[in-house]
Protein backbone atom coordinates (compact mmCIF):
# COMPACT_ATOMS: atom_id res chain seq x y z
CA UNK A 1 0.00 0.00 0.00
CA UNK A 2 1.33 3.43 -0.90
CA UNK A 3 1.57 6.03 1.79
CA UNK A 4 1.98 9.71 1.17
CA UNK A 5 4.94 11.14 3.00
CA UNK A 6 4.85 14.85 3.36
CA UNK A 7 6.42 17.81 4.83
CA UNK A 8 3.38 19.77 5.82
CA UNK A 9 2.76 23.20 7.19
CA UNK A 10 -0.31 22.93 9.32
CA UNK A 11 -1.17 26.49 10.47
CA UNK A 12 2.13 28.29 10.54
CA UNK A 13 2.11 31.70 8.94
CA UNK A 14 5.57 31.36 7.47
CA UNK A 15 7.94 28.39 7.58
CA UNK A 16 11.10 27.13 5.94
CA UNK A 17 11.56 23.44 5.15
CA UNK A 18 14.66 21.57 4.00
CA UNK A 19 14.11 18.84 1.43
CA UNK A 20 16.65 16.43 -0.02
CA UNK A 21 14.99 16.75 -3.40
CA UNK A 22 11.84 18.42 -4.62
CA UNK A 23 11.59 16.82 -8.06
CA UNK A 24 9.22 13.99 -7.04
CA UNK A 25 7.17 16.10 -4.66
CA UNK A 26 3.77 17.65 -5.36
CA UNK A 27 1.17 19.74 -3.57
CA UNK A 28 -2.13 18.77 -2.02
CA UNK A 29 -3.87 22.07 -1.12
CA UNK A 30 -1.14 24.20 -2.67
CA UNK A 31 -0.76 27.50 -0.79
CA UNK A 32 -1.02 30.80 -2.66
CA UNK A 33 2.52 31.80 -1.69
CA UNK A 34 5.49 29.45 -1.66
CA UNK A 35 8.93 29.06 -3.22
CA UNK A 36 11.65 26.43 -3.55
CA UNK A 37 15.35 27.27 -3.79
CA UNK A 38 18.53 25.28 -3.04
CA UNK A 39 16.62 22.36 -1.44
CA UNK A 40 14.73 24.77 0.83
CA UNK A 41 10.98 25.31 0.64
CA UNK A 42 9.42 28.50 2.03
CA UNK A 43 5.66 28.55 2.61
CA UNK A 44 3.21 31.20 3.76
CA UNK A 45 0.19 29.25 4.93
CA UNK A 46 -3.26 30.52 3.96
CA UNK A 47 -5.52 31.48 6.91
CA UNK A 48 -8.13 28.98 8.08
CA UNK A 49 -6.23 25.88 6.93
CA UNK A 50 -5.51 22.89 9.16
CA UNK A 51 -5.61 19.11 9.58
CA UNK A 52 -7.99 17.73 12.21
CA UNK A 53 -10.27 14.74 12.33
CA UNK A 54 -13.53 14.31 14.15
CA UNK A 55 -13.49 15.92 17.58
CA UNK A 56 -16.12 15.61 20.28
CA UNK A 57 -17.73 18.78 18.86
CA UNK A 58 -17.60 17.64 15.20
CA UNK A 59 -14.67 19.77 13.95
CA UNK A 60 -13.07 18.32 10.79
CA UNK A 61 -10.44 20.08 8.69
CA UNK A 62 -8.45 18.65 5.76
CA UNK A 63 -7.34 21.74 3.87
CA UNK A 64 -3.79 22.58 4.97
CA UNK A 65 -0.89 22.77 2.53
CA UNK A 66 0.70 19.35 2.11
CA UNK A 67 3.92 18.95 0.08
CA UNK A 68 4.44 15.23 -0.46
CA UNK A 69 5.82 12.34 -2.43
CA UNK A 70 4.44 8.81 -2.63
CA UNK A 71 6.56 6.15 -0.96
CA UNK A 72 6.25 2.37 -0.84
CA UNK A 73 7.82 0.14 1.78
CA UNK A 74 10.03 1.18 4.65
CA UNK A 75 11.57 4.63 4.68
CA UNK A 76 13.44 7.05 6.87
CA UNK A 77 12.46 10.70 6.93
CA UNK A 78 14.62 13.47 8.30
CA UNK A 79 13.39 17.05 8.20
CA UNK A 80 14.39 20.39 9.65
CA UNK A 81 11.57 22.84 10.13
CA UNK A 82 11.82 26.46 11.21
CA UNK A 83 8.96 28.89 11.51
CA UNK A 84 7.64 32.25 12.58
CA UNK A 85 4.79 31.04 14.75
CA UNK A 86 2.58 33.95 15.85
CA UNK A 87 -0.43 32.23 17.41
CA UNK A 88 -0.82 29.57 20.11
CA UNK A 89 -1.62 26.66 17.76
CA UNK A 90 0.62 27.50 14.79
CA UNK A 91 2.65 24.45 13.88
CA UNK A 92 4.47 22.61 11.12
CA UNK A 93 5.77 19.08 10.84
CA UNK A 94 5.91 15.74 9.08
CA UNK A 95 2.75 13.94 7.99
CA UNK A 96 2.35 10.31 6.89
CA UNK A 97 -0.93 9.99 5.06
CA UNK A 98 -2.85 7.16 3.40
CA UNK A 99 -6.07 9.13 2.80
CA UNK A 100 -8.25 11.83 4.38
CA UNK A 101 -9.23 9.54 7.29
CA UNK A 102 -5.86 7.84 7.93
CA UNK A 103 -2.87 10.01 8.69
CA UNK A 104 -0.39 10.93 11.40
CA UNK A 105 1.06 14.40 11.81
Amino acid sequence: MKRLVAITACIALSIGLKAQTTTAMKWYNEPKKWSADNNKIAVTVDPGTDYWQVTHYGFIRDNGPFYYQEQEGDFTATVKITGQYKELFHQAGLMIRTNDKNWIK
